[in-house]
């Protein structure tokens, strides 16, 4: 499942709103850039999943308004496998047509919500149509299950820390452990959901807090990569324990 993102914007505050939309979700933002001169490096570099490229980028073109479409086009040309997200607003809409002909993936108009986003970045990750809806998306379903954890940049003989998941969510999980976790760290994370086998995805702490009368923390952790097959493995079981609306709180 991709997600890993450059974000190719002019304007630092679109730049900034496009990470702040994505910071509860599993989509990264592993680099921006704010002219078509720099992105093509950049993409060879950090090799992402998405690229969204707003249509004011300069650079790449001697013709004024254009540029972008012609970064649109270098590219798709050069990285096939890379999805292009073309980013829009109403003065320069005429271009939107242009750029998905030259290789675009998908298109949105600015200013972005973030609910629009995250619905278009799963589409793209789903192209049959697998997805939740937003109202789901931002749902956790309140059950303890067993989980195991440990850094991605630990070892291999490094052990695991057993801690439990209170929260359950297609975005997030809540987990309580011993161990306070520093706010940014990604973990390897295998859930025990009932009656399956342990669900593996790679999380990052997205805010950690002390549990009050309690030698413990409660961390609130959001998808960073999974498999296409676990992630399906996750929507089949939350769906399943939305069905049972008497038997699960929710949040």
């Amino acid at each position: 499942m991709g997600s890993t993102i450059l974000v190719a914007d002019p304007a630092c505050v679109d730049r900034d709103a496009f990470c702040t939309a994505l910071a509860s979700t599993h989509y990264r933002v592993v680099g921006k850039c704010r002219h078509g001169d720099t992105l093509l490096e950049t993409v060879q570099r950090l090799k992402p999943w998405l690229v969204a490229i707003d249509l004011h980028l300069p650079g790449l073109s001697e013709r004024p308004g254009e540029a972008a479409v012609v970064v649109v086009q270098r590219v798709t040309d050069r990285h096939p496998q890379v999805n292009v997200l073309v980013l829009h607003d109403r003065t320069n809409a005429n271009l939107v047509v242009n750029a998905m002909a030259a290789g675009g993936t998908a298109s949105l108009r600015k200013p972005l919500r973030p609910e629009t986003l995250i619905e278009t970045l799963d589409k793209l990750n789903n192209p049959r149509g697998e997805i939740a809806s937003s109202k789901m998306l931002a749902v956790r379903v309140k059950r303890s299950v067993p989980l195991s954890y440990k850094g991605v940049d630990e070892g291999f003989f490094a052990g695991k820390r057993d801690a439990l998941a209170t929260e359950l969510g297609l975005m997030s999980v809540v987990m309580h452990t011993e161990e306070k976790l520093a706010r940014g760290r990604i973990i390897a994370v295998e859930i025990a959901l009932p009656g399956e086998a342990p669900l593996k995805a790679k999380m990052q702490a997205n805010a950690v807090d002390a549990v009050p009368g309690l030698n413990r923390f409660e961390v609130t952790l959001g998808y960073v990569d999974m498999s296409p097959e676990e992630r399906t493995r996750l929507h089949a079981w939350f769906r399943r324990m939305l069905e049972r609306p008497s038997s699960f709180p929710r949040t």
